[in-house]
């Protein structure tokens, strides 16, 4: 990790003066336009490898998050405490801990609770908004659950790592819970290496109060803060909505619902795919579309917008629309 360390602050988080170098100042007050970079820093730790250390020194842990699309993102912060949002410490990381769509970093951390966060920011010295918050366990003797673990969203279609550490049984038992009871198996005495992929339902109804428990022959843990459930949205066009093609037209969504930093946009009618209106478009939620003057008038006319990296993750436009 030592290649990646920009600089390592001890002092409180979001401080006023930082150090000044061969990097960007950042200015942690002034918060970069958040429908961009604050909304495009996902579910931070979904993939999260850990390596012992010994006891006294606590554990090290491997964070990683996807790459911002924005591309006049300079670096990412990485913030720590032991108390939600009170964050006691940051390491600033340029951008050579990504590769691909992941940036990784690792962190040791002493025995105890602790809360995870990332930010990007870019090269004026403004700083996105917090992404989700990660809740780790470090130096655990107990069969512990790590993740999910924190206030978390999960996306209908997407792929998550479940993981969980010292369990004494041979095979564990993984369920889904939704206000404390059971609603979904997700693995019957799968093998207990500590990790498991898993891809959330659609049929799971989106929601808040979701938790996941591992169980063993007489012990269990569950997360200790409640998950969110979210499925894929496109806001616009909605139902009935007349496009002209004189008129340059937003395609709408919430880029919290689909998982990784870019999307494919497709026109369809009725079922059928008609064309492709954007591969690899950057997921900020609002696409400028220019209607081809060849595109013959109908009134339905759906677009379908999903997740480059995980094509199990896609949602439609409610209803048809019509262009002339």
């Amino acid at each position: 990790m030592a290649n990646n360390l920009i600089s390592k602050l001890n002092e409180p988080s979001r401080q006023d003066s930082w150090p000044r170098g061969n990097y960007f100042l950042v200015n942690p007050v002034t918060i970069l336009n958040k429908g961009s970079l604050g909304k495009l820093l996902w579910v931070l730790g979904q993939m999260i490898t850990l390596a012992w250390a010994l006891p006294a020194m606590g554990e090290s842990f491997k964070f990683q998050w996807d790459r911002s699309p924005e591309p006049e993102v300079a670096g990412y912060v990485l913030y720590w405490g032991s108390e939600s949002r009170q964050y006691l410490a940051h390491l600033v990381l340029g951008t050579d801990v990504c590769q691909g769509n992941s940036c990784t970093a690792e962190l040791d951390l002493e025995q105890g609770h602790w809360y995870v966060a990332v930010t990007a920011f870019d090269q004026h010295g403004n700083e996105s908004d917090f992404s989700q918050e990660l809740h780790v366990i470090s130096e655990a003797s107990e069969p512990t659950l790590i993740y999910p673990n924190g206030n978390i969203t999960w996306i209908k279609g997407c792929v998550y790592d479940i993981l969980w550490k010292n369990f004494p049984d041979s095979k564990v038992t993984l369920e889904l819970l939704k206000d404390g009871a059971p609603v979904k198996k997700i693995a019957k005495g799968t093998k207990n290496d500590g990790v498991f992929s898993w891809v959330v339902s659609k049929k799971l109804q989106p929601a808040e109060g979701y938790k996941v428990r591992v169980s063993g022959k007489n012990v269990s843990d569950s997360s200790e803060e409640e998950l969110r459930i979210l499925a894929p949205t496109v806001i616009s066009p909605a139902k009935g909505a007349l496009m002209e093609k004189s008129t340059p037209q937003n395609i709408v969504w919430d880029p919290e619902s689909f998982c990784g930093p870019e999307v494919d946009i497709l026109l369809l009618k009725g079922n059928k795919t008609v064309m492709s209106i954007a591969s690899m478009a950057p997921n900020t939620g609002t696409y400028q579309w220019e209607i081809p003057p060849e595109l013959k008038p109908s009134p339905r006319y759906r677009i379908k917008i999903e997740s480059v990296s995980n094509k199990g993750c896609f949602g439609y436009s409610e209803g048809y629309f019509s262009t002339q």
